[in-house]
């Protein structure tokens, strides 16, 4: 709407002036009859003038209100818009090879620590505590220490020895050499005016048990340590 308003006021500007013949002179019949004979070819030239003379005017006029440029803007957008959609730039992403491999190994790794379970974690308290064990039987006495060996095998799955097998005897026999051993000691003893060594009570001697390599000693035996220490 705005263009054919634009249009018409222009065209009511410029009159019917570039309507009329080039020349602007107005003739009268009579004259134009009489020589119509002679000037027919002018006229015929001058109407291929003055068509040509019009279009020329009408092209000038539609070059002066800008109707081409208005016509082809939206064209020349609509072609400029598919142009720069089509220039888009296609994005290629490069990935070095040894990167991958890289990335791939630090995957796996990951993967192989979370899936590892909680029993290392116990394998290696029960290794820890089987070394201090182990450390501490080398403190022992050697029939102790066969004695602590005995009992860590036992307790890590091993079955227990047997015990020694002796003939009865046998066994009497010894004892009876071992009082007779006890009677000379306490003669001797007697003779030098030495008084014999007390012997505990059987829940003293329970007391002193040696655990895998540990020696548990009695409430009693510590706090006569402690009054030995006061005084």
């Amino acid at each position: 709407m705005r263009l054919s308003s634009k249009l018409l006021k222009k065209l009511f500007d410029y009159g019917d002036s570039f309507l009329d013949d080039s020349s602007g002179t107005t003739r009268s019949d009579a004259s134009k009859l009489g020589q119509k004979s002679r000037r027919s070819n002018a006229d015929k030239r001058r109407k291929c003038i003055t068509a040509a003379t019009k279009l020329t005017e009408i092209e000038r006029m539609r070059l002066e209100l800008g109707l081409d440029e208005v016509c082809s803007k939206p064209a020349a957008d609509a072609q400029s818009q598919t142009a720069r959609e089509d220039r888009v730039p296609s994005t290629v992403v490069f990935r070095d090879p040894t990167k991958r491999k890289v990335k791939k190994r630090h995957l796996e790794e990951k993967n192989t620590r979370n899936d590892i379970p909680q029993e290392v974690n116990e394998i290696s308290f029960k290794k820890a505590r089987h070394d201090v064990l182990k450390f501490g039987i080398r403190g022992l006495d050697k029939p102790r220490q066969e004695e602590a060996k005995i009992a860590l095998a036992v307790q890590l799955g091993a079955k227990p020895p047997k015990n020694d097998y002796l003939n009865y005897k046998e066994l009497i026999n010894d004892r009876k050499e071992k009082k007779v051993k006890e009677r000379e000691e306490r003669i001797t003893n007697a003779k030098m005016g030495l008084k014999p060594k007390r012997q505990g009570n059987v829940r003293q001697r329970k007391t002193h048990v040696h655990h895998e390599g540990v020696h548990y000693v009695s409430k009693e035996l510590i706090s006569q340590v402690k009054q030995k220490k006061a005084k």
